[in-house]
């Protein structure tokens, strides 16, 4: 089934003309579930772990506002970068699809040469109270990504240090987490640009709390958004709900262990069988049958006890002794002597 074509832009009925939009590697998102509330236009969009995205707003009124504005980008409820616009600006006179009609903000400055790219990671949880972000204003905002536009009065320029940015890493605690949010924004490794050092200075006419539009985009897993009915179920295995953490390593093959000959358990006796027959005409089987019988007959010797043999007193030649029925090994009975009675006298050996 082919998937109808999604918007990409949330458009605000209080800008006609105007709209707002998040990519990843230059595509834009698809914003799904759109709607309002009051001034504020929302959408949801997919979050993926370790994509660096951009925020972008397209000017299309024709003709000049009545007031001065600010763009501001507030990633889940920080701000993080902003820029400033005169209702006399040149842009305004040039053609719709120009260039210079499109803002484009993809990181936070953190000093003048210096920034750091917006980017979605795996949400940081703990349940250390002193590591964890007290703010309220950001932990309601956790999960969401609003360009905020509010009218401003008195610009001024100012050649001083512009308005800088670097912020910590923000860790909820675990019992403020939101239920089923699996991500947050975060900020990449720091980065060199072009030197900038000039700041406006001006009054605002609406708050940040207030402003005069809010584009919201709110970001979630692709399985959240289908779970929750925010996006269509796209076709194929689900994505998990959550992160995984990384894959265990393999286990080390190990070789089986050899196993251990119990004592007093004889070895088997290897045989190797030749095909052929032997050149005195035997068969290899007569050959395997003599062979075994030569292993018996061995075998049945170590089992025998040695005879006992003795010198003589002379120190002649030692001579077997016969053994009387009855007479324990390691006893030997004289051939040259008896006892009284007319017993053999029994001699014991060392």
């Amino acid at each position: 089934m082919v998937q109808p074509d999604l918007p990409t832009a949330l458009i605000s009925p209080l800008l006609p003309g105007c709209s707002a939009w998040v990519s990843v590697d230059g595509k834009p998102l698809p914003v799904y579930s759109i709607g309002t509330e009051g001034i504020k236009r929302f959408g949801y969009i997919e979050a993926v772990e370790g994509a660096h995205f951009q925020v972008h707003f397209a000017e299309g009124r024709e003709a000049s506002p009545p007031d001065d504005f600010n763009l501001d980008v507030y990633l889940d409820g920080r701000w993080v970068r902003g820029s400033t616009h005169t209702k006399t600006a040149a842009v305004f006179r040039m053609p719709l699809d120009h260039p210079h009609r499109l803002k484009t903000f993809s990181a936070a400055r953190i000093n003048p040469t210096t920034e750091r790219p917006f980017l979605f990671s795996k949400i940081a949880q703990t349940d250390d109270d002193e590591l964890a972000c007290k703010e309220e204003r950001v932990i309601k905002g956790i999960g969401s990504i609003q360009l905020r536009m509010m009218r401003i009065k008195d610009v001024e320029d100012k050649i001083e240090q512009m308005e800088t940015q670097d912020l910590p890493d923000l860790v909820l605690h675990e019992q403020a987490k939101k239920v089923k949010l699996s991500h947050q924004t975060s900020l990449g490794p720091a980065r060199v640009t072009e030197v900038k050092r000039i700041a406006m200075k001006f009054n605002l006419i609406d708050s940040p709390s207030n402003p005069f539009v809010n584009f919201e985009f709110r970001y979630r897993s692709r399985a959240l958004l289908e779970l929750e009915g925010d996006a269509p179920a796209i076709p194929g295995p689900r994505p998990p709900l959550f992160p995984a953490d990384p894959a265990p390593p393999p286990p080390i093959a190990r070789k089986p262990p050899v196993p251990k000959i119990a004592k007093g358990i004889k070895r088997p006796v290897e045989i190797i069988i030749d095909s052929d027959d032997s050149d005195d005409g035997s068969t290899e089987v007569e050959r395997l049958r003599a062979r075994v019988a030569e292993l018996k007959r061995r075998e049945q010797m170590k089992l025998e006890p040695a005879t006992p043999r003795v010198k003589d007193e002379k120190g002649n030649r030692p001579k077997n002794i016969k053994r009387e029925k009855g007479v324990p090994n390691g006893v030997a009975l004289s051939a040259s002597r008896k006892g009284k009675k007319g017993r053999p006298e029994v001699i014991e050996l060392d």
